[in-house]
């Protein structure tokens, strides 16, 4: 007869063991398989030289057209601008336009805006800007994302995230 070990027979541990380092490997198996993988920039597409059977007189080849690429990130550095006027798109454009050096020929990515009033309240004074954002200057905010917070602070304010230039 053997004795009993504390905690279960060695034959329980051992496949206790095992049992815990499938779990593990299941695991890594899902975690692997739910990542997402980001999409390739636009390249613009290489023009390939071919040898031809063609005699000595060859058409000229076409030009590589340049595709569209996408922005490859954003920058961390933001501008912070504070609205004190959210009445109406034309008191917001003559806010951001008394910050146009710092703007000027860039592109927003994403704009935090944080509304004065607290929950609800303020988050409702955020849309309400971020709808009108659009309309201030279709270049700088034309595709950015927009974000909605509140603040209890008495100023409403947008915290834009620029594009690489």
């Amino acid at each position: 007869m053997s004795a009993r070990v504390p905690g279960g027979s060695w034959r329980s541990r051992s496949l206790a063991g095992w049992l815990f380092a499938d779990l593990m490997a299941a695991f890594v198996l899902i975690a692997l398989g739910t990542q997402v993988v980001p999409p390739l920039l636009d390249q613009p597409e290489a023009v390939a030289a071919t040898p031809s059977a063609a005699p000595a007189t060859r058409s000229p080849s076409p030009s590589p057209t340049a595709a569209r690429t996408r922005p490859a990130g954003m920058l961390r550095e933001y501008v912070r601008i504070e609205l004190r006027d959210t009445s109406s798109a034309e008191s917001i454009r003559r806010t951001i336009a008394a910050h146009k050096p710092r703007v000027l020929g860039r592109r927003a990515g994403m704009v935090l805006t944080f509304g004065r009033g607290g929950p609800g309240v303020g988050e409702a004074i955020a849309r309400g800007v971020n709808e009108k954002l659009p309309r201030v200057d279709r270049r700088l905010f034309g595709d950015a994302v927009f974000r909605d917070f509140n603040t209890t602070g008495g100023i409403t304010n947008i915290e834009i995230y620029f594009y690489p230039t």
